[in-house]
């Protein structure tokens, strides 16, 4: 549950180190807020409205859902093909080792996790592990995109497809 916010404005010149964060965070009842379900578009709007360096979307509990920031709209502004999965979040990625004995059980977390890609890590393209590897994670999790490799001719491009 949203309690207050505490930013470099609240913290930057307290010397006191000791005192409860509560003592210096903007209580919630001042911190701008908007409702989930809302869209991008209606947090910048709201944020640019307000004139405010953040926003905390809460549910109708008052529980954090998410939080967006001025450098958040900027980059947005400054970058707006930056790759983003269907959510519009920025898509995230991670390695998996193919000769590592957790390979499978890192896998899994990470798709669990919701990790949009995952890359597994091989000096070369076309082992057994490799292989797999690859065949595991699009078995048990063919949502999540996989990048493999390294190949340099085309007979291991086809075993990896």
């Amino acid at each position: 549950r949203l309690v207050g916010f505490a930013g470099k404005r609240d913290t930057d010149f307290i010397e006191d180190r000791t005192i409860p964060l509560s003592a210096c965070m903007t209580p919630v009842s001042d911190v701008a807020t908007a409702f989930h379900p809302c869209t991008l578009e209606e947090v910048n709007e709201k944020m640019m409205t307000l004139k405010v360096s953040y926003l905390c979307v809460v549910d109708t509990e008052g529980n954090l859902k998410s939080l967006t920031t001025r450098s958040d709209l900027k980059k947005n502004r400054d970058y707006p093909n930056q790759c983003k999965n269907a959510q519009g979040q920025l898509v995230c990625g991670a390695a998996v080792s193919s000769s590592s004995a957790d390979a499978l059980d890192r896998a899994d977390a990470l798709a669990k996790a919701g990790v949009d890609v995952i890359v597994i890590d091989s000096r070369n393209g076309d082992t057994q592990e490799q292989l797999d590897v690859l065949k595991w994670i699009k078995q048990n999790h063919p949502s999540v995109d996989v990048i493999a490799g390294n190949v340099a001719v085309h007979s291991q491009v086809r075993k990896l497809l």
